[in-house]
């Protein structure tokens, strides 16, 4: 962590009132500190860390910033799409970005979160009701292949031949394909009856499987609930 580099003892005094301040969760404010140098000093108070850029192509910058200082611990939450553009069929990968996300805030894997302020304005479903559209799958679980199914489609997935994006999935069998768009990961989850048998990764460029996980959660597509957005 950064700040285990810094002595507290040796630096300006000013900014070591502000640390301490920071770690009594007191209000404090700074000022003259350039743009780069930012991420890094947010990134010295250690996590989580919510940072907020005047626009969403400083914001970008600010996350590879904030990535090289501590890989993969920070993502960006992009401004919600206009529902507008969505309905001309615009590509997905806005409400993609935005779904991993939140997914990564929820489960406490984003030691960092960067957004813009036109996106700390958009509407947010409420989290109980994202937590309650995950699709919580388990090695040994009982489920139907079709309740599964009626489970992501509710979810915002779509039925397809073959899984090679993600919010697809695709049923053979006593096989399901589904591709996360939390980790942007897909999944394998082999059936024997009612019974979840396996659950393994699976590579949508070769379709085979690798690997055995005892449970997964499958995040659930944002955008289907903006009537219920505060």
């Amino acid at each position: 962590m950064v700040k285990n580099f810094l002595n507290l003892n040796s630096i300006n005094p000013k900014l070591k009132k502000l640390f301490e301040g920071v770690g009594a969760r007191k209000s404090c404010s700074i000022f003259g500190v350039t743009t780069n140098l930012k991420p890094l000093l947010a990134a010295s108070f250690g996590g989580p860390v919510l940072y907020v850029a005047s626009d969403i192509v400083i914001a970008r910058k600010l996350q590879e910033i904030f990535n090289e200082i501590e890989h993969e611990s920070c993502v960006l939450l992009p401004p919600a799409p206009d529902n507008l553009l969505y309905k001309r069929a615009v590509s997905v990968d806005a409400f993609i970005e935005r779904n991993v996300a939140l997914s990564k805030i929820l489960s406490g894997k984003a030691k960092f979160v960067v957004t813009s302020a036109d996106a700390m304005l958009s509407q947010f479903a409420p989290v109980s009701l994202f937590k309650q559209n995950i699709v919580n799958l388990k090695k040994g679980q009982e489920i139907t292949r079709d309740d599964l199914a009626g489970l992501l489609v509710g979810a915002g997935y779509k039925r397809v031949s073959l899984v090679s994006e993600p919010f697809e999935f695709s049923l053979r069998g006593d096989i399901l394909d589904v591709f996360d768009a939390g980790e942007m990961q897909a999944y394998r989850v082999d059936f024997w009856g009612d019974e979840i048998d396996k659950i393994s990764l699976l590579d949508p460029q070769t379709q085979k499987s690798v690997g055995d996980f005892k449970q997964i959660s499958l995040c659930p597509m944002s955008m289907l609930f903006g009537s219920a957005d505060r």
